[in-house]
């Protein structure tokens, strides 16, 4: 199964709200530096580059990560950091068509 990287639904702007062209996700396995497998597509068959570099609008295609937990650290096209989020929840796996439901 496959989960959305956060940013596919983000624009990256620096501090003043312009676009960042060329800004770098790097997307890491929790709260570590290991690189993860990226994909394109929802089968996790067709590799895509990590980290992630953004348009001239700040946005990236859609990518995905195997169904789990992920890091990701953002920064500008020279590598001065942005931000970082550590043991994001991979969520409800694409495709899946099934929410989780608690006590119920």
């Amino acid at each position: 199964m496959a989960t959305e990287i956060i940013t596919s639904f983000l624009q990256i702007c620096d501090a003043n709200g312009d676009p960042l062209s060329g800004a770098k996700i790097n997307v890491y396995a929790v709260t570590t530096t290991t690189p993860l497998s990226l994909f394109s597509d929802t089968g996790l068959s067709v590799s895509a580059a990590n980290p992630i570099v953004t348009d001239s609008a700040g946005r990236h295609a859609m990518r995905y990560v195997a169904t789990g937990s992920y890091k990701i650290v953002v920064t500008t096209s020279a590598d001065v950091p942005l931000y970082e989020r550590d043991n994001i929840d991979g969520r409800v796996p694409v495709g899946s068509g099934a929410l989780a439901i608690v006590n119920g």
